[in-house]
């Protein structure tokens, strides 16, 4: 009976592990690297990437973040591969394909999966298309190998948050604002730290938002003191426009607004409406704020360099 419970309480355990990392949104980098025969095709690394996003489920814009710590490669070996002569000309491949969940960083390999296929095609590229469109998203091998690779990322969240955040704050201190959001937003809300995270978040964001305003206003105020009449007003706007309403000089920035609209209205006689920035009603400020971050999150990411990575067979 005894043996029965801490069978059945691992089960659960391990299920809970599962369950706790597809709750999570941890980024993971598709990298295909080159046939060990050196063969590369676009279409056929366009086509696996896309895979390689769908075995994580991470499809949207932040799970393909070009700079992601983390990633999810795929290498393949050609075993075989047969030309048979005929109308049309039918090529046959036979490679071993291996899959690794890696943290680019650390140049450590976390999770890996190995299997034989074979495709058929016109062309090369057809018949590796084929080929790895075995890859199948709902393979119980597949599936456990991603989650065990999200458990290990986990992991290492939960051991080395306190130095992810102290990096952010560092960053927040150089006013490096979009790094350190994008810092602190890389800690899933699965592990541990993520309360604590959120919490500088917060007072990065806000640091954030009142440091754009400041520029954005400074801004304003130059180009209508430049040219106090409606091209200046047009430019003001655009710098108006940029101002969150959960800043410290959102209440200043209408302020200059409507003496521009004041100003114009006796000018030309007609009233000027400009269009600041404001947050729904219907969705709460702390989703919005979110929502916000997350968009600095992917911007900032997408904005850095992008590098190659062909390697990922480290010891």
């Amino acid at each position: 009976m005894k043996r029965l419970f801490l069978i059945s309480f691992c089960i659960l355990q391990s299920a809970f592990c599962i369950t706790h990392a597809q709750s999570c949104d941890i980024p993971l980098r598709p990298i295909v690297t080159q046939a060990t025969d050196g063969s590369s095709h676009q279409q056929v690394i366009g086509y696996v990437t896309n895979k390689l996003r769908a075995l994580t489920g991470n499809t949207s814009a932040m799970g393909g973040m070009d700079n992601s710590q983390f990633g999810i490669a795929m290498a393949y070996d050609v075993i075989n591969k047969q030309i048979i002569g005929g109308a049309p000309t039918k090529i046959i491949y036979d490679v071993n394909v291996s899959l690794y969940i890696v943290d680019l960083k650390q140049q450590k390999v976390y999770a890996s999966y190995a299997k034989e296929m074979k495709g058929i095609g016109n062309n090369e590229t057809k018949a590796l298309i084929n080929t790895f469109q075995k890859l199948n998203t709902n393979n119980m091998e597949i599936k456990a190998f991603v989650e065990n690779g999200k458990r290990k990322i986990m992991e290492y969240y939960d051991q080395n948050y306190p130095n992810i955040i102290k990096s952010a704050q560092t960053l927040a201190a150089m006013k490096n604002f979009d790094a350190a959001i994008y810092t602190l937003m890389s800690i899933p809300e699965c592990c541990k730290g993520y309360e604590i995270a959120l919490s500088e978040l917060k007072v990065v964001y806000q640091k954030f938002v009142n440091q754009h305003c400041s520029e954005n206003i400074a801004q304003a105020r130059a180009a209508w003191l430049a040219a106090p009449n409606s091209e200046g007003a047009a430019t003001a706007s655009v710098f108006l426009s940029e101002i969150y309403p959960d800043a410290a000089c959102y209440g200043e920035a209408k302020e200059l607004a409507n003496e521009i609209k004041s100003q114009l209205k006796k000018q030309q006689g007609k009233e000027w409406d400009f269009m600041m920035r404001q947050y729904s009603d219907a969705i709460s400020l702390q989703q919005q704020q979110m929502n916000v971050m997350r968009d600095i999150q992917v911007a900032y990411a997408n904005a850095q360099p992008k590098t190659e990575i062909t390697n990922v067979f480290w010891r």
